[in-house]
């Protein structure tokens, strides 16, 4: 009987073992020894180049080489190992070798052929660059072709490069069966360049630079050579002092002159909106102060001056330790004369104009956004709550049709950031508001005669919206977006309603509910 086997497929000693019994029980027993070896030893193993033995490649080019052929009589090739040896380097010129080297489960070796590769700079040297660090320009091809290589990988005629050191790249241009190169060499600033008008290096000017102008209002540094408030990148030695984010004081000097003052702010007006990235603020919880938009009247005539406050806080609920502001209203445009909203800051409880206080207001008529900024420059915090500015808002004349949903003028803060002197961010909630414009005073009568008698809850809602009627039956229900589109309507005969939003997209409706003394008008937020 045979009792052990032999692995002819592994190399080792193997023991064979052999038993014999007759038929009076006797039994006897012999064994034999194998040896496994490698015949054929590492002559059972070879490699080959694929591809010439010669290769002419360009400086910087992203190569690859064309690899290898691997045989094995004592193994399968998928347990052979392969390791490349080379000295190549792409970054400069010369000849260079390459070979593979193959080892087998039985430690045989093998060497394949060398390659010899040059490398060779045949370039069409068509630009030296500096770089703003931590910048990523474009870069343009000098010619046309019918496809394009850059040494980055991309290919396109003009691709966006994020240097983080000196270096060259280069572009292969291909048109027809011709094929140019051309390089361009990388030099990379020794520290951030300015942008003028964005105080806070955040790659865009806006309201929040007069917050960074605000936290840096008198520190002093280099001035910068030949400076310019045009929005281009500036080269300029960092200061002393830096903000909590990182970015050095040294871009709250916008005008370049060696100090930070109000100077500045007029670099932030001239570039306003202009950025090579874009940031974002989040607003806070219900149970933080109230930021808000309060309109003197519910309602108004075309043509009319609105009077509306921005305010901050509440007696009961104030905001501490506050130094600057900065925050976007979006407004219903189409009923706004262009350019005719106006802000008055000189009660504004953060501080005084000209005193302690530096604002921007940035009016985008286009898009309906007001962007407002403003910032103590005495590095001191103050506690308050109150009115920051004061608006008047010029309706337009003629804001067409009969219907008063369609004229529906809503004001909504948003992106909101306050800080303290230390840069500590601070947390507010907003509070939306509108009015009412008409075309003529008969409207007014008959519109929200007896809001006050109708209940909506709850308010955010997100699923379902209830309204309870305190005296009357409603007899419909209409829900308005913000851009007077009708999104739903219901007939009912109860004084307790319940209307299904959670098909409506997340935003501020307005709700017209008709019963038989007049129209309630109301408005809730979908989450």
């Amino acid at each position: 009987m045979l009792t052990s086997t032999v692995d002819i497929k592994k190399l080792g000693t193997y023991t064979i073992n052999y038993s014999v019994t007759d038929q009076s029980g006797n039994k006897a027993t012999a064994s034999r020894t194998v040896i496994v070896i490698d015949s054929l030893g590492s002559g059972g193993l070879s490699i080959a180049l694929k591809g010439s033995s010669t290769v002419k490649v360009q400086l910087y080019s992203n190569y690859t080489d064309a690899g290898y052929t691997v045989t094995d009589k004592n193994y399968p090739t998928s347990k052979v190992n392969v390791t490349t040896i080379t000295n190549l380097d792409i970054t400069h010129a010369g000849i260079y070798d390459l070979r593979y080297e193959a080892t087998d489960p039985g430690n045989n070796v093998a060497y394949s052929g060398y390659r010899y590769i040059q490398v060779t700079d045949s370039f069409s040297h068509f630009s030296d660059t500096t770089v703003c660090r931590g910048t990523c320009p474009d870069i343009t091809a000098p010619a046309s072709g019918s496809s394009y290589l850059w040494s980055t990988g991309a290919k396109t005629k003009t691709m966006n490069y994020c240097p983080t050191a000196d270096n060259a790249v280069w572009v292969a241009v291909t048109s027809g069966i011709n094929t140019t190169y051309y390089e361009v060499i990388v030099h990379l600033t020794k520290y951030a360049c300015v942008w003028p008008g964005d105080a806070n290096n955040d790659f865009t000017a806006d309201k929040n630079d007069v917050l960074a102008i605000g936290i840096a209002y008198a520190d002093s540094g280099a001035k910068r050579s030949s400076p310019t408030t045009k929005w281009v990148p500036q080269q300029c030695d960092d200061w002393g002092h830096s903000f909590k984010s990182g970015a050095n004081h040294k871009h709250a000097d916008c005008n370049g002159d060696g100090k930070v003052d109000s100077t500045d702010m007029a670099a932030v007006t001239k570039n306003y909106g202009k950025s090579h990235t874009k940031t974002n603020a989040a607003n806070g919880s219900p149970t933080d102060p109230l930021l808000s938009v309060a309109f003197s009247n519910d309602s108004a005539q075309a043509g009319d001056t609105v009077k509306a406050s921005i305010q901050l806080g509440t007696s009961t609920n104030k905001v501490k330790d506050a130094y600057g502001l900065a925050f976007s209203i979006n407004y219903t445009s189409k009923y706004v004369k262009p350019g005719q909203i106006y802000t008055d800051f000189s009660k504004c409880w953060l501080g005084t104009p000209g005193k302690d206080l530096i604002y921007l207001v940035y009016n985008d008529t286009a898009n309906g956004i007001l962007d407002i900024g403003m910032s103590r420059t005495d590095h001191n915090n103050v506690t308050g709550y109150g009115t920051l500015a004061n608006m008047n808002i010029v309706m337009q004349d003629n804001v067409g049709g009969k219907t008063w949903i369609d004229r529906k003028v809503y004001f909504n803060p948003t992106d909101v950031k306050i800080i303290s002197a230390d840069e500590t961010p601070l947390s507010v909630y907003t509070q939306v508001d509108s009015t009412i414009v008409y075309q003529d005073k008969s409207g007014i009568k008959n519109a929200i005669s007896n809001a006050d008698n109708i209940l909506l809850f709850p308010n955010p809602a997100s699923q379902n919206l209830y309204l309870m009627s305190t005296n009357v039956p409603v007899s419909e229900v209409r829900i308005i977006n913000m851009f007077g589109a009708e999104v739903y309507r219901q007939k009912t005969t109860g004084q307790v309603i319940q209307i299904p939003v959670s098909q409506l997209n997340a935003g501020i409706y307005s709700i017209q509910m008709n019963t038989s003394n007049g129209i309630s008008i109301k408005q809730f937020i979908k989450k």
